[in-house]
């Protein structure tokens, strides 16, 4: 107490100031720590559930990649299927095509009344394509009845011209 005495009051107090001044600002690093460190813990978890939620969301996208691709390979197979279909019907068309030649052969050997590319009225695929002969289609002379074609009537309303001079109007 030595020292106290030979002091006189302002320099006590201006000490004991200066101590509660260091205490405040001891005190206010070591909050201003704390706010810091529990600040950056949030900062850590919002970063981890983001990180969590993007690992999620890339997971989801892994599983519709997957999925588009065993559809596209779905619709690979779907698609040469359909390729090895439509060539089985090709050919089959080939085949019925040549038999149908050959019947048409035939019946124009059976018939050499008729003018080469004729066929006969029953044709089954219409005008200008070879007839195919069933048994049912062959017939005796004696059934056979002529009828009149009609002609064709002339179309009706205003001509339209698609021709050069439509264009150098416009």
């Amino acid at each position: 107490m030595l020292i106290v005495r030979n002091m006189d009051t302002n320099t006590v107090w201006i000490i004991v100031a200066v101590v509660v001044i260091v205490a405040v600002v001891i005190a206010a690093v070591l909050f201003s720590r704390r706010r810091n460190t529990e600040l950056a813990r949030r900062r850590a978890t919002d970063l981890r559930d983001k990180a969590q939620a993007d690992e999620l969301a890339a997971s989801q996208r892994e599983a519709q990649a997957a999925r588009a691709q065993a559809d596209a390979k779905e619709a690979e197979i779907a698609a040469e299927r359909l390729r090895r279909e439509a060539a089985e019907h090709e050919s089959t068309a080939s085949e019925v095509r040549e038999r149908a030649a050959e019947q048409a052969r035939k019946a124009d050997e059976l018939d050499p009344g008729m003018q080469h590319g004729e066929h006969s009225r029953h044709s089954a695929r219409g005008a200008g394509e070879p007839a195919v002969a069933d048994d049912d289609d062959i017939v005796d002379d004696a059934e056979v009845v002529d009828e009149p074609v009609a002609e064709p009537r002339p179309a009706r309303g205003p001509a339209v011209d698609f021709g050069d001079d439509a264009d150098r109007r416009r």
